[in-house]
């Protein structure tokens, strides 16, 4: 069922008094307030202290008192444009980049006013068309776009602010698959583009990949998922149970057959040499990169996990995780390895998500402040967060609201 989501503007206000309590006080923003529509999907905050929103019907900008929107023109683009705005991102010139639900980026010029779009018509089209899914910024400055099914885009941003837009693994490139899983950059300066048949590395100060098909010892074909910088070799995670390991020295790869068939969908490092790998169907493994030892983690306090669907490494170092068909999130501890289970519905009914919501692919919003875990749930009212890792908190909502408010995402 369709929901309206009404923008929460969150401050958080910190008193210290003999009981040390918290306050926490919102504000609610809508269309009468002058936002550009009552649905925001992203939100962030520039260098000048604005506050940009995604909305379904173009963009709007918040300065502490008032709303300023903009929409695309299509006229002013050369090709139908939609307005119905999903991600936000900011590079380091100021410019606020927007994909919209066509696939479609546009770089918003904060002091002109006016939306540019990219790849730009001319060069977006025949076996290099790419309708854009995901947007990730680069710790060089770099906009990399990946697509539906048919590779990515950079887009490197010259000092004259001037855009220039490079295809990697498109349908006129066959050297890997056309199915972008994921990207990263190394500490290197390479980047590492994972598909659903291999991976094309990017080296620095090259123009044209390298290809690498991986193959397993079941030989069978691997779609790459994530992948991790662990010093002296780079760890990548595949289907069929097989984690990837790249010698920086050797230049080469081998494979290592986890005790599991599910495919891995993500490694993160927690502490020294160990890292977490989580899988499709089969719990997550705890991996020692140094002595190859693993550790099968099947089930929390007598309670198997199903497939896990989102992992998340927080500021600490703890990992923070959802599963299958259960409400509430999952926290390994860093330091003593132990993990546990933080369900939604300590206060309240946040517990009391229907079964399509909970098997749906919809994500929670984080945002990690220091010792502080926020997590915003899309399709529940309130919001919960975990302060010094102590446990139980209380979701929020302002009292007297008229009707209920579905937030989606925190800053």
């Amino acid at each position: 069922m369709l929901r309206s989501l009404f923008l929460y503007t969150i401050l958080v206000l910190c008193f210290q008094s003999l009981t040390a309590q918290r306050r926490i006080v919102s504000e609610s923003y809508s269309v009468e307030n002058g936002l550009s529509q009552n649905s925001v999907s992203d939100m962030l905050r520039d260098s000048e202290g604005f506050v940009w929103f995604a909305t379904r019907d173009g963009l709007s900008r918040f300065d502490g008192y008032s709303f300023k929107n903009y929409k695309a023109s299509s006229r002013q683009l050369g090709r139908s444009v939609s307005n119905h705005l999903q991600y936000l991102l900011l590079d380091d010139y100021g410019y606020v980049w927007v994909l919209n639900n066509m696939g479609q980026v546009l770089r918003f010029d904060t002091k002109h006013e006016k939306f540019e779009i990219y790849p730009s018509v001319d060069d977006n089209k025949g076996d290099n068309y790419i309708a854009v899914r995901r947007m990730v910024k680069m710790p060089d400055g770099d906009i990399w776009m990946i697509g539906f099914s048919n590779g990515c885009v950079r887009a490197s941003i010259k000092p004259d602010k001037s855009v220039v837009t490079s295809f990697f693994c498109t349908q006129s490139q066959n050297k890997v698959g056309h199915e972008v899983n994921s990207l990263s950059k190394d500490s290197e300066g390479n980047v590492w583009i994972l598909t659903d048949n291999g991976i094309a590395v990017v080296r620095k100060g090259q123009k044209e990949p390298n290809a690498y098909h991986l193959v397993s010892r079941t030989e069978k074909k691997n779609s790459l998922s994530a992948l991790v910088d662990a010093g002296g070799e780079v760890l990548v995670a595949s289907s069929h149970g097989c984690l990837f390991r790249y010698d920086r020295v050797k230049r080469r790869f081998s494979s290592f057959q986890l005790p599991t068939t599910s495919d891995l969908n993500n490694v993160l490092p927690i502490h020294g040499s160990g890292y977490f790998i989580s899988t499709e169907d089969a719990g997550f493994f705890l991996f020692d990169n140094r002595t190859s030892q693993t550790k099968e983690c099947a089930s929390v306090s007598g309670v198997r996990l199903s497939g896990i669907r989102f992992s998340f490494r927080d500021a600490r170092g703890d990992i923070w995780f959802r599963t299958k068909g259960l409400p509430g999130f999952y926290r390994l501890d860093a330091d003593d390895l132990t993990c546990q289970y933080l369900p939604f519905g300590y206060q309240g009914d946040m517990d009391c998500l229907s079964e399509t919501m909970l098997l749906s692919n919809s994500l929670f919003s984080f945002r990690d402040d220091r010792d502080k875990v926020w997590m915003m749930p899309s399709f529940s009212d309130g919001v919960w967060y975990a302060d010094g890792y102590e446990g139980e908190t209380p979701r929020f909502d302002k009292d007297g609201m008229k009707g209920r408010k579905f937030p989606s995402v925190i800053y």
